[in-house]
């Protein structure tokens, strides 16, 4: 028989910088404060890595499906497209990938008809938080840990039926109304998830075993 410690657990909330600097944990893209990206089409942001369970082929092969010609998929960071991906995703939706600094994600961000995350599972997902707090509506899959963030903030998807991602899009495009409630649902979500009280509550736990 084994005697082992008590193990102390308290959650802490997680959190983002909010001082107009968007923390960007999960781009993996280069710092070039002179990027600029020309976009002329409504377009949806794609954030970070493109790893197997970020399911990024599910999203490719949905937009492709839609078949619409004035929407442009934008890639922010990640690794780089090689000739061949684009050729192969490509095939009815314009694909674009972008690498700057948080002042370039912010304006993509800012203009972007949603963010979409697709991910098979996540411990948590800064880029949503950093959608709600932008005023960027967020479509993600409809995984606990996305609910347990977003709550009603963002629109949800089934990951194994690409009609329900289509439904949300088309939603956006003509219910503008909808589309406003959806973006005050989520800068007022993302204020429960400041850096300051994350760090404050971590403090406070250290404390306690002074």
């Amino acid at each position: 028989m084994f005697l082992l410690p008590e193990i102390y657990l308290e959650p802490i909330t997680n959190g983002y910088l909010s001082n107009n600097k968007i923390n960007l944990l999960n781009s993996f893209g280069s710092c070039d404060e002179s990027a600029s990206i020309d976009i002329n089409f409504l377009y949806f942001l794609f954030i970070g890595s493109r790893e197997k369970y970020k399911n990024f082929n599910f999203l490719i092969n949905t937009l492709n499906e839609m078949k619409n010609n004035n929407l442009m998929l934008v890639c922010f960071g990640g690794k780089k497209f090689t000739e061949n991906e684009i050729n192969k995703n490509s095939i009815n939706t314009e694909i674009k990938q972008v690498f700057g600094d948080d002042t370039l994600l912010k304006e993509l961000l800012k203009n972007a008809l949603c963010v979409i995350n697709p991910s098979k599972y996540e411990g948590f997902s800064l880029p949503n938080l950093e959608a709600m707090a932008t005023g960027c509506p967020l479509i993600c899959s409809d995984i606990d840990v996305f609910n347990e963030i977003c709550r009603s903030s963002a629109m949800y998807f089934d990951l194994n039926d690409r009609v329900t991602l289509i439904d949300c899009i088309n939603k956006l495009l003509n219910d503008e109304d909808y589309k406003n409630q959806l973006v005050k649902k989520g800068l007022a979500r993302a204020n429960m998830f400041m850096w300051d009280d994350c760090s404050n509550e971590t403090i406070n736990i250290y404390n306690k075993f002074k």
